[in-house]
């Protein structure tokens, strides 16, 4: 059986990548593009690059987001964005965490960022009774 407990690694573009191909490919599908050319190649990997420490420093064992925080951020590269737009690119970005990491809802972790790699330590939570 896999310990649980011990040091893992992941690439920071990992996750990165995976949460704005997944925007992108899921915005193709649509009849209606929620993304113009320049917001998908430029603005929204600057959305997720400000995101990611925010979520990082801020995540919890239910994979609660901070809206407030998401919506301010995703306001000030892209004017017209509603709420429904801050959640879906929040909640695809703590999707890609989660998978990436493959920490599942119920676990906490230490972390520390080495250059481009994050290295973290997945601990159960007491709290989580789910």
């Amino acid at each position: 059986m896999a310990d649980l407990t011990a040091e893992r690694v992941v690439g920071i573009d990992v996750i990165l990548t995976t949460a704005w191909t997944t925007l992108i490919l899921d915005d193709d599908e649509r009849d209606y593009h929620l993304f113009t050319r320049y917001q998908r190649h430029v603005l929204l990997k600057d959305i997720l690059h400000g995101l990611f420490p925010n979520y990082l420093q801020n995540y919890n064992e239910w994979g609660a987001i901070d809206m407030g925080f998401t919506h301010r951020l995703v306001c000030s590269y892209i004017r017209e964005a509603k709420m429904d737009l801050s959640r879906l690119i929040g909640l695809e970005l703590m999707r890609a965490m989660r998978g990436c990491m493959g920490i599942e809802k119920g676990y906490r972790f230490y972390y520390r960022i080495d250059g481009k790699l994050l290295r973290y330590y997945p601990r159960r939570s007491r709290r989580y009774d789910g």
